[in-house]
């Protein structure tokens, strides 16, 4: 397939299955890191830039702030990019600095927050405080706050939708929790999923 922008890479990742001892069980890996910006969260950074643009929260040429520790703000680098907007990402010390190269050459601005923080400390109320803080003196300006953003969780419908697609029925789903955005958009869906199957299931008895 040929594609027209790099967004639209975002999503359709494979699926790995990994050898078990136990012939009834089946383990599976979604190799997330092979969307364009290498995580996850390319899909719901894309998502809340959509939302907000439908909604008109942001305008055509307007900037987005976000704290970010890196995946998020590559993910909005990239639909920014898309969609014409600046891009502000506000970061720590924690911050890898590989990720924060990468944004630059997508051309976004960093921001790093102020204060001494020790090496076992991140500073993620600093963080959004100072981005909100930003985007309130820059016309035309959101702080996307995605900790406290419903198009978070909205943002990983499509991968429960592929999942579905690929394996069939899940019975179980393990991943990191950052915001916790993920987890739940992706158990809201297999519960949505889960339940439709099992009213199938009980269609089939009752017409049995």
């Amino acid at each position: 397939m040929i594609f027209s922008k790099v967004t639209d890479l975002i999503g359709n990742t494979p699926v790995i299955q990994l050898p078990l001892t136990q012939a009834d069980s089946r383990l599976y890996i979604k190799v997330e890191k092979n969307n364009p910006g290498g995580s996850m969260k390319d899909r719901m950074a894309r998502n809340m830039i959509v939302a907000a643009l439908k909604s008109g929260r942001i305008q055509p040429g307007g900037t987005i702030v976000e704290s970010s520790s890196g995946n998020t703000g590559i993910g909005l680098a990239l639909a920014s990019i898309e969609f014409g907007l600046k891009f502000i990402a506000v970061v720590d010390h924690h911050a890898a600095q590989d990720k924060i190269s990468i944004m630059r050459a997508l051309g976004s601005e960093i921001r790093y927050v102020k204060g001494d923080y020790g090496e076992n400390e991140v500073a993620v109320i600093e963080r959004q405080r100072m981005a909100a803080e930003i985007a309130s003196e820059i016309s035309g300006a959101v702080f996307m706050n995605q900790s406290d953003n419903a198009a978070n969780a909205g943002g990983y419908a499509d991968l429960v939708s592929e999942i579905v697609h690929q394996i069939g029925r899940v019975d179980a789903w393990v991943g990191c929790i950052g915001t916790g955005g993920s987890i739940t958009g992706i158990a809201h869906g297999l519960k949505i999923h889960i339940t439709s199957q099992e009213q199938e299931h009980q269609k089939g008895i009752r017409l049995v």
